[in-house]
This record gives structure tokens, C-alpha cells and sequence, in this order.
């Protein structure tokens, strides 16, 4: 369980991450949106396992019929099918698509130096505008660092 725990955790920050940087995808929604599905489900078993948990005997291995544990059986016995494919298979498979789609089709970016001065055009077809202005912005500031550390060098 310890291990649907940390997955759990790693998926409700990779679903904040997409929160505060939607500008940096062409569809955000998609990806939060999985990745809170994802999340959600496995939360389910861990909070079907923590209402058991005070029935399982403190002696070592601790055991409890799965029966007893519907979600847990479920998610054990189904591979890819039922509840664990519906809430988390097909959304991770959205969210691999949006990935690379996003990839894919990167923004086309052509720059232009006078003296400390750089100049950012940025393509035609971009993914949106706001990930056109994102990207502007993010690259502008990370040359101009660059140019800068270069200058006091």
C-alpha cells in the first residue's frame, strides 16, 4: 500500500504542476483532468484500506481476506480492465497523447542579437497563444541571463 500511497501523492502534484503551468500546454484540462482521475482512483483504495486497517491482527505478516477489500481485489485481480482501465489506464493514455502532441508540435522560434538586445519572433502555428506568450517570455529571460553571465565573464 505504501507504494499506491506515494503514487498517489507523486499523481495530486503532477495534477498542481499542470494547475500553475497550464501556459505551458496547448490543453491543460486534458492532463489535470487525467491526472486528477487518476489521483481519485487510486485515493479510493488507499481510503478502503485505511477503514480496514484496524481489524488487521498486529502480528506480522498482518493478512485479511480480499473480500474484504473489494477496490484492492479489484485492482489486484482485473489487469487491465473494469474500474482500474475506466480511471486509470485510458487517462493515462490522454495524458500520454496530449504529451506528445505537445512535443510534437514545438513553437518555432527565430532570434535576432544587436549588441545585449535579443529579438524573439515566434511561428505562425503556434499550439495557442498563451503558450506562444509563455514560451516568448520564458526564452527571452533565459537568454538574456545567458547574456548577461556572458558579459560579466
Amino acid at each position: 500500500m505504501g507504494k499506491i500511497n506515494d503514487a498517489q501523492i507523486e499523481l495530486e502534484n503532477l495534477a498542481r504542476d499542470v494547475e500553475t503551468s497550464a501556459a505551458a500546454f496547448a490543453h491543460p484540462d486534458v492532463l489535470r483532468e487525467g491526472l486528477r482521475s487518476m489521483e481519485s482512483y487510486l485515493n479510493k483504495l488507499i481510503s478502503e484500506y485505511e477503514k480496514q486497517r484496524p481489524g488487521f491482527p498486529h502480528i506480522e505478516p498482518a493478512s485479511r481476506a480480499l473480500s474484504e477489500l473489494p477496490g484492492l481485489r479489484a485492482f489486484l485481480e482485473s489487469g487491465a480492465s473494469g474500474e482500474f482501465r475506466k480511471n486509470f489506464v485510458q487517462p493515462f493514455h490522454r495524458i500520454q497523447a496530449q504529451i506528445r502532441e505537445d512535443l510534437l508540435h514545438p513553437m518555432l522560434v527565430s532570434l535576432k542579437s544587436s549588441g545585449s538586445k535579443v529579438e524573439m519572433t515566434v511561428g505562425k502555428d503556434p499550439p495557442s497563444a498563451v503558450v506562444q506568450l509563455f514560451r516568448q517570455k520564458f526564452c527571452k529571460r533565459a537568454i538574456n541571463r545567458a547574456l548577461a553571465s556572458s558579459a560579466m565573464n
